[in-house]
């Protein structure tokens, strides 16, 4: 193409000082074209449009179809080709990158995919073809598995808006990695199963306050108004409303401790949540120790004088707690944990050794929760080693140097 693009200006420049006809240079020009460009486009773009889509040579690319698209049907073909480019890189990228890291390639694939398009495309005679080329390519291979990209790009919402995100320096980053993750977002067609796992994420977020801050969480929850309309919110945007007021209860809960007889003031938090805007979650109740069963009680009696004697009940499964542990003497450290670690802890304060079946027995926490709440306090990469398991053939699990004792603070 560089040899073409060459030939033409050689030859119109010795048009244009030999000859004072300007149908002959058009002549010229239409000539070349023909047999260096038309006759050959079906070779350049099957064996040479694809490298150069690889290499994101915005140079190249834009000399190739500045030529093609002055021959018939030029741009057409390219716009073809473009686009089975697109799905087949596109179909690629989903079968062959791990979950982690098929997000953040699909949307550096997009960046590429912009570059050429204002770069090389932006001479089109029908931009609004070309730009529903790229939609369709892309609609094409993000849905191959709606179900699977729905939950990645809701992770990675997750992620962006997570407190331990640190790849976020100030607001104008965030606000573009969230544009960029917004331009995936409109090419998913199971918007629906996007949302469900967007709002568990949500959920996490605000229940255990690892949200990186409110203005950001209602800004993407602005955008995602504007894609989809305000149906799509109502839920997410209830979740909003159940914790401010969450916020009103603690302080009429606060100034009902201290007009209250015999009744101690504590540190609770709790989040009162409309269950229609909130993902469902199985709830059962569990043996709450004696350190923090006063304050559950308090807050139950709270709520009844508000509500007209309505019921409060407990998503133990949900809460969190700070737990202060003294290992050994002069080592005394405070654990953020789950409820039900923080209720299987406890139980170390009446015993130093506890099967698994005891636990759940004593707790009636469900074994499959207490097994998965044991195994992470038995330690690991970047968790602190709370409990040690028992050599002894008997399964015992045992708290780190055997002697501890714990108390709650909610």
């Amino acid at each position: 193409m560089t040899y073409a693009e060459d030939q033409i200006h050689r030859y119109s420049e010795i048009i244009k000082v030999n000859f004072d006809e300007p149908s002959a240079l058009k002549d010229v020009q239409s000539t070349l074209l023909n047999c260096l460009v038309q006759q050959a486009i079906p070779q350049v773009l099957t064996h040479e449009f694809d490298k150069l889509l690889d290499a994101g040579d915005v140079t190249d690319i834009r000399r190739m179809f500045e030529l093609c698209r002055q021959c018939t049907g030029g741009e057409d073909e390219v716009r073809l080709q473009f686009s089975n480019y697109m799905k087949q890189k596109g179909k690629r990228i989903v079968s062959m990158h791990p979950d982690d890291e098929l997000v953040v390639e699909l949307l550096s694939f997009k960046k590429k995919i912009d570059a050429i398009m204002s770069g090389s495309f932006n001479t089109t005679n029908d931009p609004v073809k070309f730009r529903q080329c790229l939609s369709d390519a892309f609609e094409t291979f993000v849905n191959i598995d709606v179900e699977k990209l729905a939950e990645l790009i809701s992770k990675h919402f997750h992620g962006l808006l997570h407190s331990g995100n640190k790849n976020v320096t100030d607001e104008t980053t965030l606000d573009q990695m969230v544009d960029d993750a917004i331009v995936l977002f409109r090419y998913l067609r199971g918007k629906d199963i996007f949302e469900a796992y967007y709002k568990r994420g949500l959920a996490k977020r605000l229940f255990l306050e690892r949200s990186a801050s409110v203005d950001a969480e209602k800004m993407v929850l602005c955008k995602l108004k504007t894609e989809c309309g305000a149906g799509f919110t109502y839920k997410l945007e209830g979740m909003f409303r159940d914790m401010d007021a969450s916020e009103n209860y603690g302080i009429l809960f606060s100034q009902f401790l201290d007009h209250a007889k015999n009744k101690e003031k504590t540190n609770l938090t709790v989040r009162v949540i409309t269950p229609e805007f909130w993902p469902t979650y199985d709830t059962y109740e569990i043996n709450i120790p004696k350190e923090m069963r006063n304050s559950l009680t308090d807050y139950e009696e709270f709520y009844r004088s508000q509500h007209g004697n309505r019921n409060v009940k407990w998503h133990h499964g949900l809460g969190s707690a700070v737990v202060s542990a003294v290992f050994r003497p002069g080592c005394k450290k405070e654990l953020v944990a789950t409820m039900y670690q923080t209720v299987i802890m406890l139980l170390f304060n009446k015993s130093d050794t506890w099967t698994v079946d005891e636990i759940v027995e004593c707790t009636k926490i469900e074994q499959m929760e207490v097994v998965k709440n044991v195994l992470a306090m038995l330690g690991g990469r970047d968790r602190p080693r709370v409990l040690i398991k028992v050599d002894d053939g008997s399964g015992k699990v045992n708290m780190v140097k055997g002697n501890s004792r714990i108390n709650k603070n909610l």
